[in-house]
């Protein structure tokens, strides 16, 4: 899989970039308007008329998947700037 994700090293300021946007309201109320379909689709957690078990178990971990990627992206938090954390 190295070929497909090369390691790449980002600056800190390239972190912080990433940091700060990733914090940023606007888009983490766009990742939970992500969330709420996915929630929606295993809320009631049983399988679809007609829908084979294994396929039912398989959508649930994909949307499992998909929700505590979410999940990770919704705990990102920016740190302050190095010069207001000695202040």
């Amino acid at each position: 899989m190295s070929n497909f994700f090369p390691k790449i090293e980002l600056s800190e300021t390239e972190e912080a970039i990433v940091a700060q946007s990733l914090s940023h309201p606007t888009v983490k109320k766009y990742f939970q308007s992500l969330a709420q379909p996915l929630l929606a689709a295993v809320s009631h957690g049983l399988p679809a008329h007609g829908e084979d078990d294994t396929v039912y178990l398989r959508r649930v971990a994909v949307v499992k998947g998909n929700l505590e990627t979410l999940n990770s992206l919704l705990s990102i938090q920016a740190a302050l700037p190095v010069a207001q954390q000695s202040q």
